[in-house]
């Protein structure tokens, strides 16, 4: 692999909301085809204006951008109002 850079943050705080850590290491986000980042949402108001497309992955686990895809059982219609 050839051209890779891999920035790796120990805590939550670190976390690339915005390029500006970016260039302070020296990468111009604008000259780079692809950047994964681990985020929920809060990196689109950083990135939405740099990024040609934003590609949403779902992984594993209990937070998840599609919501629908959460395996619920069913309810019964709530009696309201209670009584």
């Amino acid at each position: 692999m050839n051209n890779v850079e891999i920035i790796l943050t120990e805590t939550p705080a670190s976390s690339l909301l915005m390029p500006k850590p970016l260039r302070c290491l020296g990468i111009e986000p604008r000259d780079r085809l692809l950047i994964g980042l681990k985020s929920a949402v809060h990196y689109r108001a950083g990135y939405q204006d740099l990024a040609t497309k934003i590609f949403e992955v779902d992984t594993p686990g209990i937070t998840t951008p599609g919501p629908d895809e959460i395996p619920l059982p069913p309810c019964a219609p709530a009696d309201f109002p209670a009584g």
